[in-house]
């Protein structure tokens, strides 16, 4: 094992060493021609300037300027050029005039191609004077050559600045003098010796001004440590720091060579670099770098000699970390359990989340993951299985990673743990360092070991912040009310689709339309009637009749069963009670009446004396009101025989009032007919006694309870950690660094500061305190990090699709769990300088397409996938209309996104734009290019929104030749160039043209794609489509075509119907579907649909929703009414499961006139749809609609039944939707 181990470790090490590039390391003919320099010495010949007196200038730090010549300025050159051939007489004359006068004078007739033409007009003109033709030629040719090296010279900055903006890393540098020969491995290479920085100061149309920095000259560390790893050498005995500009300094980097076992055979020109013969050198340089360039170095050193040559290159420079390397040193001394766990296995099938998906949500409690950022239902099972194991979150485009990481960080810090973060991109740093809002305090976030003075601004803010004083929080209080709500809702829709629950619905209507009228006071006063024999006797017969009431009660309970489960949970001395207040209650109501006519007999009953079967109303032996009532009754005839006795006649004459008994007898005998209402209402009662809690549950507006206690819960989080931590930094630095802590301020605001990882290195254990999370790079990582072994509690890297797995192995050694975000639908990781990813030529290099598919690099994700269980983020976010990600959804993830449109239909978001006049040749297509322009310049001056810009090309010719229009057009449309710096927030939001290698983690409101490919000068169609032709391609494509926020062109020159369907990978077959479905959307046809059958059969989100055949005609009941009450304002259209995306809306409700969706309503029958876990669908989904912009109405069916309701619902949705 620990042999396997030492194996994987040397080779990730090895892959370290073999990023190849023009200016890195080593050169073969393959690479020679790099896009991301230019030559130096052709750059200053150009802008007619002396290289001997810009490195002059130089070292006297002087700036460097650069400037395109002026149409004035070069036909000044013609014309001294045209006099010189005119008055030579022979080449030995003309020769003198050009080195002696020439030369000086204008620099740029130095320029090889510029002074072959001038010889050959010297030689053509046998004697006469030059023609004005042939000196138009020549103006035509500097014109040109200035121009194209020009606008390299442009797009190697603008590709400098973005590569800056996203890695916060400046790649710009003079490469100069090169060293060529052969290492101790016998590898060729030719690669610079040093490397000066450059930073650009400013740029207009013609003139560039860079600034160098002395004090960071860079020995080239990839020739060190390749020299290094071949001849053993210990690592740790060289130094890697940057050196400053003195007069000995090409000197003691050929020592430094020598260090290393290395023979310099051309040492004693060491001296002469200023005093170069510019022309031959750029002559020889010329020959040095044909095909044949390996065998000339192989034929012309030997092992571990090495040779100066002058070339000088300046463009962008891949200077990589040598702290890393260093790390695999120290890792392959350690090789023990605490590396191995790197490697371990911890997949398990059964904990895959496609095939537990609801189980993990249904498992998951508000109360365990906390949240300072809007989250969903599947953000929190990501969070919630992260914080328990190493784990992947598989992101599609705009799912909200970011603000996954931020909450996931959050719940590490809730915990007490330690958190390292890495990315590759600043942005993707800076972007969940900003969502940590106030919680930023406590993070520190480094993307650039330069920046020195916010680093110490940092640390000073942090330390002044101990002062500040913060109240106590408790944790988690919002999100347990949350989870109670939650329980209550489940509670409650079980409840409401119970039997008994339609009875009370029924019941609830009826007593609603119709309140009881009895004449309760009349009644009550029977209760006064003393009952003298003498007074009664002649109407006994009548009273003896009133025995079928009860009768007739006792046969009405027996049909309402549910009565008796509303009974049965009262207690038995619940009863007793109730028994011991009918003695003495003053009776109100009828059955309070009854209870004290006969309320001497009634008490004396015993619980035990009445047959429990007679009335089922209690589990224990228990008697009950009414079968005393009854038993009453039925003894009425006592009462008859004691009123027999009475005289009946002489009584009844002499009281008046005997009528008035009569009366109130017959006011009893009407309550007969009332006997089922007074029931009902009695129900009602007792059940909305019984159910109190749950009833109030099905009147909260769950939406808007959840996301108040929701948004409560974030608030109280911020305010939880800030507290927490702010009362364990003031306590740690209290007891450890109050003696220290003055030193450590005024080190802080010293004008002069020393470097980061100085600090780093000498204030670790302060650092640790302060800030428990640290985001970085993983260069940067390796360089102020000590590689101890679970130095964090928790990993997390970002965009890890994008990483070498190699760069991440020593940052995986120093934590104990690990999250890796990415998505294995996307690029694998590209070298921006390496030209083994560049595409250009392709179809014309078939040694290339072979060494695609057999490159052994793989990815971070990769590597984890292999070992770690899966989480996948669901909701999209980033586009705003569904038709930009249906594509992708279905080519690429199975259809398991959910999304939905924008409420607003706003210009449909994918346009087709056809260029008729398209040719592909020399692997562009010029009027395509044009036409990009074009659309640039009327987009940009015509939006109302200032939405932000950027373009897609197919290869890297397409992208220069767009470049070379877009700055032709900069001065007539200066706004052009004024939308390439468009900053926000600290973020570059500015237009870009990038080919597919470079757009990942990029989006924008609008892209524009420049599809390029077309049929060339003889009418042929290639089939090959450069990167989407290779393994991968796909992904390639899937991430282009999810850049958009707002809205996407495609501009193409040819039908899809040209690419064929047999292609040896996929990506050219989903690029052609993905071609025909913006075909026929932009022809408005529904065989769209088809186009997305041929990419899955798995159904969508709202495909997957089965519509019960209770919904259905709530749906309809719904809409039908809402129809009727908006009769009046036809501008309104109403329509049911309306498809938006992947979500179906049962109602909504469009504005004609607004032109957007004003309402959705969701019809709640209670149940819930196979698939859908109960808090997705209660709330989630639903908070997902109003984030995206709609406005959303939850009617529950439970309350749609009661009639009374409905009116009030109805009228209050069209009070929502008009305004009133």
């Amino acid at each position: 094992m620990k042999k396997n181990i030492l194996t994987i470790l040397s080779e990730y090490k090895k892959r370290l060493l073999n990023d190849k590039s023009v200016g890195d390391i080593f050169l073969t003919k393959i690479n020679t021609k790099s896009k991301n320099i230019i030559n130096f010495l052709d750059l200053l010949f150009l802008s007619n300037q002396s290289p001997k007196k810009v490195w002059k200038d130089i070292n006297k730090k002087e700036n460097l300027i650069i400037t395109k010549l002026s149409g004035e300025t070069i036909r000044e050159i013609c014309g001294y050029v045209g006099g010189i051939i005119n008055k030579s007489k022979n080449d030995a004359e003309f020769a003198s005039h050009l080195k002696q006068h020439a030369f000086n004078k204008y620099p740029i007739l130095h320029y090889s191609k510029i002074l072959e033409f001038i010889f050959t007009l010297f030689v053509k003109k046998d004697g006469k004077k030059v023609s004005e033709e042939s000196l138009l030629k020549l103006e035509k040719i500097i014109s040109e050559e200035t121009t194209k090296i020009f606008n390299k010279f442009i797009r190697i900055l603008q590709d400098a600045k973005l590569y800056s903006f996203e890695r916060n890393i400046n790649p710009l540098y003079i490469g100069w003098p090169y060293i060529e020969g052969l290492t101790q491995s016998q590898k060729v290479f030719r690669a610079p010796l040093l490397l000066w920085p450059l930073n650009e100061l400013s740029r207009t149309k013609t003139k560039i001004v860079l600034a160098t920095k002395h004090d960071e000259i860079l020995l080239n560390s990839a020739i060190r440590l390749s020299q290094i790893k071949d001849s053993n050498y210990n690592v740790a005995e060289f130094s890697f720091d940057s050196l400053t500009l003195t007069d000995d300094i090409f000197q003691k980097a050929i020592t430094d060579l020598k260090t290393l076992g290395f023979k310099v055979k051309n040492e004693d020109k060491i001296n002469n670099l200023y005093n170069l013969n510019y022309y031959k050198q750029n002559e020889q340089l010329s020959s040095n770098i044909a095909d044949n360039f390996e065998k000339y170095l192989a034929n012309n050193y030997q092992v571990n000699n090495l040779g100066l040559v002058f070339d000088c290159y300046l463009g962008m420079y891949n200077i990589s970390s040598t702290t890393l390397y260093r790390d695999y040193c120290d890792l392959e001394k350690v090789i023990d359990n605490s590396v191995s766990q790197i490697f371990q296995n911890e997949y398990n099938i059964e904990e895959d989340w496609a095939e537990n998906q609801l189980r993990y949500q249904e498992e998951l409690n508000e109360r365990t993951v906390m949240a300072i950022n809007n989250y969903d239902i599947s953000q929190k099972v990501a969070i919630k299985k992260a914080l328990e194991k190493n784990t992947i979150i598989q992101g599609p485009p705009g799912t909200g990673k970011s603000q996954t990481i931020s909450n996931l960080i959050v719940n590490n810090l809730c915990r007490g743990e330690r958190v390292l973060f890495c990315a590759e991109k600043k942005d993707a740093i800076k972007v969940v360092y900003n969502n940590m809002k106030k919680i930023q305090n406590y993070c520190l976030m480094i993307t650039n070991l330069e920046e020195k003075e916010s680093f110490y601004q940092k640390i000073l803010d942090s330390i002044n912040n101990i002062n500040q004083l913060y109240p106590e929080v408790e944790s988690a209080m919002y999100l347990s009310k949350m989870d109670q709500l939650f329980d209550n809702i489940k509670k409650y829709k079980i409840f409401a689709r119970q039997d008994a629950y339609q009875d009370y619905l029924q019941f609830l209507n009826n007593v609603k339309n119709q309140p009881l009228t009895l004449d309760f006071e009349l009644l009550s006063q029977f209760y006064y009637f003393e009952l003298e024999y003498d007074d009664y006797s002649r109407h006994c017969h009548w009273i003896y009749q009133n025995t079928m009431i009860v009768q007739k009660f006792l046969a009405l309970f027996n049909d309402f069963p549910h009565f008796a489960e509303i009974y049965h949970r009262f207690r038995v001395k619940e009863f007793k009670k109730m028994l011991k207040k009918a003695k003495g209650l003053k009776p109100h109501k009828f059955l309070a009446l009854i209870f004290n006519v006969l309320k001497n007999n009634i008490v004396s009953y015993t619980i035990n004396s009445v047959d429990e079967n007679k009335f089922n109303l209690f589990k224990i032996e228990e008697t009950t009101l009414i079968e005393a009532l009854t038993t009453e009754f039925k003894n009425i005839d006592y009462f008859v025989n004691r009123l027999e006795l009475i005289d009946q006649n002489d009584r009844l004459r002499r009281e008046d009032k005997n009528y008035e008994l009569y009366a109130y007898l017959g006011t009893v005998v009407k309550v007969e007919a009332d006997l089922p209402l007074i029931y009902q209402h009695y129900f009602v009662h007792c059940y909305q006694t019984e159910h109190a809690e749950l009833l109030k549950v099905g009147t909260l507006n769950w939406l808007k309870e959840l996301t108040k206690l929701s948004n409560q819960s974030m608030l109280n989080t911020t305010e939880y950690l800030t507290y927490l931590y702010h009362q364990q930094i003031r306590d740690v630095i209290k007891a450890n660094f109050i003696e220290t802590l003055p030193k450590l301020i005024e080190e802080c605001r010293k004008k002069t500061k020393r470097s980061i990882t100085y600090y780093f290195k000498n204030n670790y254990e302060l650092i640790k305190v302060l800030f428990p999370v640290i985001m970085v790079t993983p260069d940067i990582a390796s360089q102020l990090l000590p590689l101890n072994h679970q130095e964090f509690d928790q990993l997390i890297f970002d965009e890890a699709s994008q990483i070498f797995v190699e760069r991440a192995i020593p940052i995986i050694y120093r934590a104990e769990r690990i999250l890796v975000a990415g998505d294995k639908k996307q690029l694998e990781p590209t070298n921006f300088f390496s030209s083994r990813f560049d595409y250009d030529g392709w179809e014309q290099n078939e040694e290339l397409l072979a060494l695609e598919t057999t490159l052994t690099d793989k990815s971070l994700l990769d590597f984890a996938s292999k070992q770690y269980n899966s989480s996948m983020l669901r909701f999209h976010y980033r586009s705003k209309y569904s038709e930009l990600i249906n594509f992708s959804n279905a080519a690429f993830y199975d259809n398991n996104l959910i999304m939905i449109s924008n409420k607003t239909k706003k210009d449909f978001p994918l346009k087709l734009i056809d260029v008729p006049d398209g040719v592909w040749k020399n692997r562009g297509n010029i009027p395509e290019a044009k036409r990009i322009v074009a659309l640039l310049k009327e987009i940009i001056t015509t939006r109302k929104q200032q939405e932000t810009i950027g373009v897609v090309t197919f290869n890297e010719v397409q992208k220069n030749l767009i470049w070379q229009y877009l700055t032709e057009e900069f001065e007539k449309t200066p706004v052009l160039e004024q939308e390439l710096h468009r900053v926000h927030n600290g973020r570059n939001e500015g237009l870009f043209v990038k080919n597919l290698e470079n757009i990942q983690g990029d989006e924008r409101d609008i892209i524009i794609f420049s599809i390029g490919f077309a049929r060339d000068e003889n009418n042929k169609f290639t089939q090959f489509f450069g990167p989407l032709s290779q393994a991968g391609g796909e992904n390639r494509l899937n991430v282009a075509i999810t850049r958009a926020k707002e809205k996407i062109y495609i501009v193409k020159s040819f039908p899809s119907s040209l690419i064929s369907e047999d292609s040896k990978h996929p990506g050219p077959r989903y690029f052609k579907y993905y071609l025909e479905y913006v075909e026929q959307l932009n022809r408005g046809k529904d065989q769209k649909d088809k186009v997305l059958a041929k990419l899955t059969t798995a159904k969508s989100y709202a495909q997957e929703q089965q519509v019960s055949k209770i919904n259905r005609q709530f749906t309809a009941e719904v809409a039908a009414a809402l129809t009727a009450a908006l009769s009046g304002h036809e501008r309104y259209q109403i329509a049911t499961y309306t498809v938006q995306g992947t979500y179906q809306i049962d109602v909504t409700v469009y504005d004609q006139k607004k032109d957007h969706y004003v309402l959705g309503i969701i019809c709640d029958d209670l149940t819930y749809p196979i698939g859908v876990e109960q808090k997705e669908y209660d709330f989630y989904r639903q908070k997902y609609l109003v984030d995206r912009g709609w406005k959303i109405e939850a009617i529950l069916h439970s309350n749609w039944l009661f009639k009374n309701y409905q009116v009030d619902i109805i009228n209050r949705i069209v009070q929502k939707i008009i305004g009133k």
